[in-house]
């Protein structure tokens, strides 16, 4: 968020907007970003772990980025967020990005199922 925040041109204000279950990634995120103000970015700790409970307006988020959360989720879960992201995002400019750290898994592969192990 930090970098994206700076390097904004003249095409209009960002807004940032950070959710963790971590108390202490909120707090880093919160210091880091804090330069930009509260109303350009903002961070909350999800409590409880449930996505469905975040107050998102329907279709009022032009990006959703997920960094190294769903490999951590249940699978239940990682739909929740994947719904959460399909709801929030603007229907016509929404934009997802998801980057994970692991290799995933499909059955009857063993090349994904021995890379997920090691991971």
């Amino acid at each position: 968020a930090e970098l994206v925040l700076s390097g904004r041109g003249d095409d209009g204000p960002l807004c940032w907007r950070g959710v963790d279950q971590s108390e202490q990634m909120v707090h880093g995120f919160r210091r880091r970003c804090a330069r930009f103000g509260v109303d350009r970015c903002a961070a909350e700790v999800l409590v409880g772990g449930d996505p469905r409970c975040l107050d998102i307006g329907k279709g009022s988020y032009d990006r959703f980025v997920s960094t190294y959360c769903l490999d951590l989720l249940s699978e239940d879960d990682m739909y929740a967020v994947l719904d959460l992201a399909e709801g929030c995002l603007d229907p016509e400019t929404g934009r997802i990005l998801l980057a994970g750290i692991t290799w995933g898994y499909r059955k009857g592969s063993i090349k994904t199922a021995a890379m997920t192990l090691v991971w």
